[in-house]
């Protein structure tokens, strides 16, 4: 008899054997069975597959609520981090709206400061002098401030009043002020000047490295001989600098209106905000500074990309900032960050030998491209008339020394002599003014070396450069910039001592 049509003690069989459905179409007993066996294995299949995916989800600390799952260590960070951006408003319509066009969520908390309030579509210009202590509203340097309320009142160029500059300095202490009265519970409050740039993921990645609770002062260290004290050390404002939530805690966060005030008294006869800045946080009870900065250099620069210098010390160092930026200058910089970061695919930030790669002029780029594509062999050099990179490690080779090879003192022979010394990896031949104590002195051309080191340069009518293509294509091949070994072992000894 088919084992379908068995009779079945627990139930009553319906006629014909099977079980009825509720719109009257029968099932055969032995295939509602089945049916009703896949379907309780298909929800022990996803009861299971949900329990694995939470087993998951705990085991790699993710959490759906917040959507943190994808967000990389670095990018957590960016909600404790203040960033502000210093100028005035002479400069301002020049520095900040390349700087403002494109939306940066990934730096939540920004504000601008100024010596004037204004709004740009939806952001807004905080006027830091405004509510300045009555007592350094009555310095003689201040009175620019008032004197250009009353141009932009009238509709007048703020270029004609003088002695904007000297309100630079009262800016410093209070800007800090107000970004920690809105985040005091921040954990890094950084400032760079309106026309610098900031490679922000680079800075994250680099601020991870450090406890905030500790006491941290970043930035390109300065010194200047001032109040009796040689060598004072404070990190340049316009590079920029950071500072610690350790350090806020025992300057600003004791009295978060006053702080900014106590220093009214040396405003004036200080050489600079940043310098006074400086001192403000070394003579604060219980920070523990000796009078100069906890680090920053190379990472935090003043100088304009062509400026940089490309050694084997600082190739895989990060590079965080630059100063004194034009607006396409800011803008090739964006573009170039953009794209690399693309193709780093979030492991690594900029560093310097990423800008070695990626910044160099055209025709050192396309030199080097030709080189490399010729398979060349023999010593070659790219020159550029009216054009020079400076360096404050040149190796002058004077027209003493030229003497013995017996040639004119020129261009020729100076490149002829970078040739033959073989660390040098650039020259130029320049126009040099006399030392102040020898005015009358002429200017001469005089041939300098640099050794070890490369940089674009920039266009400038004292003279000429050469690089030597082949030197820095081998140095470039011996130390490979997309070697993520080599990067992550240099911040492995230069952040040894500091990693939380």
């Amino acid at each position: 008899m088919p084992q379908d049509l068995v009779h079945d003690d627990r139930k009553e069989p319906r006629p014909g054997g099977g079980r009825r459905l509720r719109d009257g179409i029968k099932l055969p007993a032995r295939l509602a069975r089945r049916l009703i066996s896949a379907a309780v294995l298909c929800t022990c299949c996803l009861v299971l597959g949900q329990l694995l995916n939470l087993i998951w989800q705990e085991l790699s600390g993710a959490d759906q609520d917040d959507g943190s799952a994808a967000l990389r260590d670095w990018e957590r960070l960016a909600p404790e981090v203040v960033l502000s951006r210093k100028t005035g408003h002479s400069v301002l319509f020049h520095r900040l709206p390349i700087q403002l066009m494109e939306p940066r969520p990934d730096i939540p908390h920004q504000y601008i400061y100024s010596d004037s309030a204004l709004s740009l579509g939806e952001v807004t210009v905080v006027d830091i002098l405004a509510n300045l202590s009555e007592s350094l509203k009555q310095q003689e340097y201040f009175s620019a401030y008032y004197e250009l309320q009353e141009a932009i009142a009238n509709h007048v160029s703020p270029n004609d009043v003088e002695g904007l500059y000297n309100l630079d300095r009262y800016k410093f202490l209070p800007l800090i002020g107000d970004m920690y009265r809105r985040h005091p519970d921040a954990k890094w409050f950084v400032s760079v000047d309106g026309d610098s740039y900031v490679f922000w993921s680079t800075l994250l990645r680099f601020l991870l490295h450090y406890d905030p609770e500790d006491h941290w002062f970043f930035g390109q260290a300065d010194s200047h001989d001032m109040w009796g004290a040689n060598n004072t050390v404070w990190a340049n404002g316009g590079a920029g600098y950071v500072l610690s939530k350790g350090i806020m805690d025992m300057t600003y966060a004791k009295d978060p209106w006053g702080f900014e005030n106590q220093w009214d008294g040396v405003i004036a006869s200080t050489p600079g905000g940043d310098v006074l800045l400086a001192q403000a946080i070394y003579r604060s009870p219980g920070v523990r500074l000796n009078n100069t900065l906890s680090g920053g250099a190379p990472m935090f620069t003043s100088e304009i990309a062509g400026l940089l210098s490309f050694t084997k010390e600082n190739w895989y160092a990060p590079l965080i900032t630059l100063h004194h930026l034009k607006p396409w200058e800011t803008h090739d910089l964006r573009k170039f960050e953009v794209d690399r970061l693309a193709a780093l695919q979030g492991e690594d930030g900029i560093r310097y030998c990423d800008a070695a790669h990626g910044l160099a002029p055209a025709f050192l780029q396309h030199a080097l491209d030709e080189y490399l594509s010729s398979n060349g062999a023999s010593p070659f050099t790219v020159r550029k008339e009216a054009w020079l990179f400076y360096s404050d490690n040149f190796a002058y080779r004077d027209r003493d020394y030229a003497k013995t090879w017996g040639r004119p003192y020129d261009e020729h022979l100076c490149e002829a002599i970078c040739d033959y010394e073989e660390t040098c990896l650039s020259w130029q031949f320049t126009l040099e003014e006399p030392p102040e104590e020898e005015k009358e002195a002429e200017a001469e051309m005089v041939c300098l070396l640099s050794q070890g080191e490369w940089r674009f340069g920039a266009p400038d009518p004292k003279g000429m450069s050469g690089w030597r293509v082949d030197r820095i294509l081998h140095f470039m091949h011996e130390w490979d910039c997309d070697d993520m070994d080599a990067r992550k072992l240099a911040d492995a000894t230069r952040f040894a001592q500091h990693v939380p």
